[in-house]
């Protein structure tokens, strides 16, 4: 199984540099499944800001893109991973899409 984590700020007038600078982040274009709760930490002490940035913007979420040749898959979200998104009062979306190799 593979697949990919991505942090989503979507609104109008987005300003990319300040919100990279705000969140002491920089974008990138994609992460391992497993980093998921490194990428937690590294947003979990910009609370302020990220509550702000949901107040300001349409969408502030997490997106789980995860892919397989073969139909079954699983996965699991600790404690620490569930404390975390609670935390920072953020949605987490999977996205699972299979390529029906299974024979």
């Amino acid at each position: 199984m593979k697949g990919s984590f991505s942090f989503i700020v979507r609104g109008d007038n987005l300003d990319f540099d300040g919100i990279s600078t705000k969140l002491h982040l920089s974008p990138t274009e994609q992460s391992e499944p497993e980093d998921i709760l490194e990428l937690l930490q590294q947003l979990t002490p910009n609370l302020k800001t990220i509550t702000e940035m949901i107040d300001e913007y349409n969408e502030v979420s997490i997106n789980s893109y995860m892919r397989s040749d073969y139909g079954q898959m699983g996965f699991m979200l600790s404690n620490e991973m569930l404390r975390s998104l609670a935390v920072l009062g953020i949605a987490i979306k999977f996205h699972i899409l299979s390529f029906g190799m299974v024979e």
